[in-house]
């Protein structure tokens, strides 16, 4: 039977890219999403493409996910937590306590909640969740246009929470199951290209990440060559934190 990696925010821009690799990678895709994959992509048609409801939103969405998933017809054996509300972070100041909650909820509470339920299948072995270099240090103000509507002090709050999290897991969830997070400088994917310009002037490489450099470290952490490596956060961000 193939193995099936669990991914939320399957049809994001980073979801998307981290699904058609996973597939080339041989692995079968159960992507949780809130509504029917719309892409046309080679990735979501292919017969290594399925997907099932979840919305974390709503009271009991890891539930009902839980409750979905038919894990004796899909040997599971890994989770990739990419989802997030692209919508709170979109703009908004943080001054709201929902949009605080909301976050936390998605970013945090969901993969925890997840993780200890798929705990129980019988071929998990691998969880990896999706930090930011903003759960390592804060956002620098002289990178936006506009500052003011463009931080986001609940997102980087919650993948430092995520960070710290993964550790937890990965000592609840030992010796069987790793925990790892995968945090990601700026990824390159509809910003402006003052932006990217100045990203890239305090960057070392120079530039901000491609699409094509984020599937590759969640490979590793999913697969038998990691097994040594759990309760770590891998940095991918081009050396952006070392300054």
């Amino acid at each position: 039977m193939m193995e099936t990696v669990l991914l939320t925010g399957a049809t994001g821009l980073l979801g998307s890219e981290i699904s058609h690799q996973l597939q080339a990678d041989g692995y079968r895709v159960l992507a949780a999403t809130r509504h029917p994959p719309s892409d046309d992509s080679d990735s979501t048609k292919a017969d290594t493409f399925d997907w099932v409801r979840a919305d974390f939103t709503e009271p009991k969405g890891v539930d009902h996910l839980l409750a979905a998933i038919d894990h004796q017809s899909h040997s599971i054996v890994g989770l990739v937590h990419a989802a997030r509300d692209v919508v709170s972070l979109s703009g908004i100041k943080a001054t709201d306590e929902e949009v605080w909650l909301g976050e936390y909820r998605l970013a945090v509470v969901a993969p925890y909640l997840l993780a200890q339920g798929m705990a129980g299948f019988e071929n998990m072995r691998a969880v990896v969740l999706l930090g930011s270099i903003y759960g390592l240090v804060a956002q620098r103000p002289s990178l936006y246009d506009d500052p003011a509507t463009s931080i986001s002090p609940h997102y980087g709050a919650s993948r430092a929470a995520v960070i710290h999290m993964a550790r937890y897991l990965a000592v609840d969830l030992a010796p069987a199951i790793t925990v790892n997070t995968v945090s990601f400088g700026g990824v390159t994917g509809g910003e402006n290209s003052g932006f990217s310009e100045r990203y890239g002037e305090q960057c070392p490489q120079g530039r901000m990440l491609g699409l094509d450099d984020v599937a590759g470290p969640i490979g590793f952490l999913l697969s038998d060559s990691a097994r040594g490596v759990t309760g770590a956060n891998l940095v991918v961000d081009g050396g952006w934190t070392i300054w």
